[in-house]
Parts: structure tokens; C-alpha cells; sequence
């Protein structure tokens, strides 16, 4: 299992080669997407149609909450972490439910490092500038 961050799953959705190379290649494991990603991922899109791609995208990943022990711990890691590294709302608890489920969390973003007992995979390469299909 491996809980997926809103940047890479951008990546996917924009189609980068990497992105869509590396997701392809991990089919076979449960992919886990935090409820507020899902969140994030809907403010982002500019149309119905980027909706709806990320509708059917969503659809094979199992979209996770967290209970309310999971929402505490994420007040304490954004008590503790958001002066240290940056570690935002959203961020605190996403990475609470990666914690809590104990496995890794797939993501681009620096803020997460403080974050004690989270494991972090960056998940292939991020595409420079250039290799952007924007």
C-alpha cells in the first residue's frame, strides 16, 4: 500500500512520461488517496473534462479519512512542524493518515521531512520545466 500526495498524482494527470511510467508500474499495489488530495485535486481542475478525468482516475484508488485520533495527531504535527519545515493544513493531515496506516507516503513536497515516523518515496522524477506538457 502507498498513500499518494496531490503532486504526483498531478503528474499523472498531466500525462508526464515519468509519471505515467512510474504508475503503470506499481498497478499491483493498493493505492491510497487522502480524502483532502481528492479535495485539493477538484479545486485544481479548470473544466469539467479535467473533472472528469480525475473522477475515473480516483475511481481505482481507495480514497481514505481519517478518524478523529488521526485529525488530533495532525494538530499536534502542525503545532509542532509548521514553523520548523513549512507542514500546512492539508499537509498535517495527509500525512497523519500515511502514519496511521503506516505506510509510505509518495510525494514531491519538502514540508513532510519533519514529520517523525513518516516514511517518504519520491516517485519518480519530476519533470524540468521543458519536459512539461503544459
Amino acid at each position: 500500500m502507498l498513500v499518494l500526495d496531490t503532486n504526483v498524482i498531478v503528474g499523472v494527470l498531466r500525462q508526464y512520461p515519468n509519471a505515467v511510467k512510474w504508475h503503470t508500474s506499481i498497478a499491483n499495489e493498493l493505492l491510497t488517496v487522502p480524502g483532502f488530495v481528492v479535495m485539493e485535486l477538484v479545486v485544481g481542475c479548470r473544466n469539467k473534462h479535467e473533472l472528469s478525468e480525475l473522477n475515473a482516475l480516483i475511481k481505482t484508488h481507495l480514497v481514505y479519512w481519517p478518524d478523529g485520533n488521526e485529525v488530533s495527531k495532525a494538530l499536534d504535527y502542525l503545532a509542532r512542524y509548521n514553523r520548523v519545515s513549512g507542514l500546512g493544513v492539508v499537509d498535517a493531515l495527509i500525512a497523519a493518515c500515511a502514519v496511521a496506516l503506516r505506510v509510505p507516503l509518495c510525494t514531491f513536497d519538502n514540508d513532510f521531512k519533519a514529520v517523525p515516523r513518516l516514511k517518504i518515496i519520491a516517485s519518480y522524477t519530476w519533470p524540468s520545466r521543458l519536459d512539461r506538457k503544459l
